[in-house]
């Protein structure tokens, strides 16, 4: 959180768990128990001692996931661009065809950029400027789904809300899932179908802590915002607290959740995330790896080809970051750092294979560029 001066380290090790649609433990399960979480689950989960699967039911034999590390160097180049002239772009999210939809982040307006770089206005949700992240969830088709996005309101707080979208045109009713968030909006939807908002602090450090804030936090509710019952805290969205500015949420190909947290003071961070995790300054977990303030601002992450990847917004580049495990294979590298990007705003996973797209120039006077990156 905000003025932390903790040594850079790595989380504990832990075994990885076979992913599944709406997973109790989430990723990182074992860390859970090291951090202590109170996590209770309900007595019908757990068959009695002795009771076999009913008739047709088949026992999970999954063995885990193992992913291998990703190797210590890579490369990046810029194989094309998809889409020019998106005003105001601030977020965007991948759709199955392999289109996006890209928000504006003062008006609202919602974009959709087809796979042939074709742009068509989708919209702008009413009541919603100051946007701050979008997403859509698992299982879309590109027809008669939701898109979901996290703005700013008149109060100046956060709200997430979610809107019908029939791949053509955005609804104007809404579905309000989160009100009041001091600040933030970053949106994921996880392996487990669940959503997943990054919040910010907004300053006051002492609400990442409080349990009753959702300051600071990574929460995690269902797709219609009624909390999960397998969440850290019965009845509390909060699924990792300590945090000052959640600026990225990525899962890595074993279901791990990994974050960036932004401080205004020291640098940040990147952290591997466990369900009922703190990262406060005194007793909280450690981050995986820190850019010491000044040094680097990545804001957004996405995963691919066994790495995560993250734009900076301060020196235009991307951060290649190789994962091992819960540990990191080397150092992030600074790629496409010779001007090849004037400025990064997001970045996105490709649809079926290695690649990614980044949302590019929002500054600039003729509007931000999709480009398509290729990756090693």
């Amino acid at each position: 959180m905000r003025g932390r001066t903790r040594a850079r380290g790595v989380a504990a090790a832990l075994a990885v768990a076979a992913l599944c649609g709406g997973c109790a433990f989430g990723p990182a399960a074992n860390r859970a128990e090291q951090v202590g979480s109170s996590r209770d689950l309900p007595e019908e989960s757990q068959p009695p001692d002795g009771e076999l699967p009913s008739p047709g039911e088949e026992p999970s034999t999954e063995p885990p996931v193992v992913v291998e590390p990703a190797p210590a160097t890579g490369t990046a180049e810029i194989a094309g661009t998809v889409a020019e002239g998106l005003p105001d772009a601030c977020c965007a999210v991948t759709l199955p065809d392999g289109g996006l939809l890209v928000g504006e982040a003062e008006s609202g307006t919602i974009h959709r950029v087809a796979p042939d770089g074709t742009i068509t206005e989708a919209g702008a949700a009413p009541g919603v400027s100051g946007l701050l992240g979008i997403a859509v969830e698992p299982g879309f088709t590109g027809e008669d789904g939701w898109v979901y996005l996290a703005y700013t309101t008149e109060s100046g707080t956060t709200r997430v809300a979610r809107y019908p979208y029939d791949g053509d045109r955005l609804g104007s009713a809404s579905h309000r899932l989160l009100e009041d968030i001091p600040g933030g909006g970053v949106l994921a939807f996880g392996p487990d179908g669940m959503l997943y908002v990054g919040t910010s602090d907004d300053g006051q450090p002492a609400l990442a802590s409080d349990p009753e804030s959702l300051g600071g936090k990574i929460l995690r509710v269902e797709p219609d915002g009624g909390v999960p019952v397998d969440n850290p805290r019965q009845g509390s969205p909060v699924y990792a607290s300590g945090h000052a500015d959640v600026a990225g949420l990525a899962w890595d190909a074993a279901g791990r959740l990994w974050s960036l947290d932004a401080t205004a003071d020291a640098g940040v961070e990147l952290n591997s995330i466990a369900p009922g995790g703190g990262y406060e300054e005194r007793g909280g977990l450690a981050p995986v790896h820190a850019w010491p303030a000044g040094e680097a601002a990545p804001r957004g992450l996405a995963f691919s080809d066994g790495s995560l990847w993250a734009p900076d917004t301060a020196r235009p580049r991307l951060w290649r970051i190789p994962l091992n495990g819960t540990e990191l294979t080397a150092d992030p590298a600074p790629l496409l750092a010779d001007g090849e990007l004037s400025g990064p705003r997001a970045v996105v996973p490709a649809v079926g294979g290695p690649g990614l797209g980044v949302l590019d120039g929002a500054g600039g006077a003729g509007g931000a560029s999709v480009l398509r990156i290729d990756i090693t």
